[in-house]
């Protein structure tokens, strides 16, 4: 949930944000969008060409903005923004080394620049190469896009495999599905 700046005053708008708490390469990479929704609530009066301004930032610097989302805000009705479309910049997401802190913020303006409320949402910026199990369907989606068959782990590996087909079935090569033979993907998999 959002938390309004307490320097804007008791009758501030306040901002709430539901979004996706562990943020990651992989979703940078298929540019999955950050933010299901944000709300904005306890307008004390009618506000036309209101900009909210969104962006995930950590110590590293900003992720993924920022976003701007132009609307016009009703008095004592809340707001509804579902298509934020706040999407991580897959470089910057690329560079984080270790898991690190950071948040969601959003500032919500006035037609004159003007700031009248701020709101974060904390976050983990997970490490390019880190994968979390949450949320329990996004992570499973997700998961494929960890494979790396162009590293040279795999290189070096696929070598060793064929290795050990050759010594086993009298055929080195690794050509799986194309064989359109069962055993032989079979034996690919055990080698």
């Amino acid at each position: 949930s959002g938390r309004p700046r307490t320097d804007l005053g008791i009758n501030a708008p306040r901002i709430d944000i539901l979004a996706v708490s562990e943020l990651s390469y992989a979703m940078a990479h298929c540019r999955i969008p950050v933010i299901d929704h944000i709300t904005v609530n306890q307008v004390p009066a009618d506000v036309q060409g209101a900009v909210i301004e969104v962006d995930v930032v950590s110590a590293e610097g900003s992720h993924g903005g920022p976003r701007e989302v132009h609307l016009d805000l009703a008095a004592h009705k809340p707001t509804t923004l579902s298509d934020v479309d706040l999407k991580l910049e897959p470089a910057s997401m690329l560079r984080v080394d270790e898991q690190t802190p950071g948040d969601i913020r959003v500032v919500l303006r006035n037609a004159g620049g003007e700031v009248l409320a701020e709101g974060t949402k904390p976050v983990n910026v997970l490490a390019a190469n880190q994968w979390k199990a949450d949320p329990p369907q996004l992570a499973l989606e997700m998961l494929a896009a960890y494979v790396q068959p162009n590293s040279t782990a795999v290189v070096a590996l696929m070598t060793e495999v064929s290795d050990l087909l050759k010594q086993s079935t009298g055929n080195s090569a690794i050509d799986g599905y194309q064989s359109e033979d069962p055993k032989r993907v079979d034996a690919i998999a055990k080698a």
